[in-house]
């Protein structure tokens, strides 16, 4: 599962006359005004709000990074589920269904 991060840049260092094209993600790197978020991967880039208004001031759009979901954390008082005692227990209760 991926999360969705956004993260906003700014053009104005972009010199005039020069264009980036929205399909090169990488290419907005440089003007990104905050850190990306760490294990993230450029996917898209956003020119307006999910409400379709305009970006606040000093913010040109959003790059959207693709970040994997973290590991959830390990319940050491949860049960361990042994999967192939299930999987026989399953498989034997069908041989005894069929067998009726």
């Amino acid at each position: 599962m991926l999360n969705e991060v956004r993260i906003p840049f700014s053009l104005s260092d972009l010199p005039v006359g020069e264009e980036l094209p929205l399909s090169d993600v990488d290419a907005f790197i440089p003007y990104l005004t905050e850190k990306w978020p760490a294990g993230g991967r450029p996917h898209h880039v956003e020119l307006l709000q999910g409400d379709g208004r305009k970006p606040p001031a000093g913010i040109d759009g959003w790059l959207v990074f693709r970040v994997s979901a973290p590991e959830p954390e390990r319940d050491p008082e949860a049960p361990t589920v042994d999967w192939n005692k299930v999987l026989e227990a399953r498989l034997a209760e069908r041989r005894s269904d069929d067998d009726e």
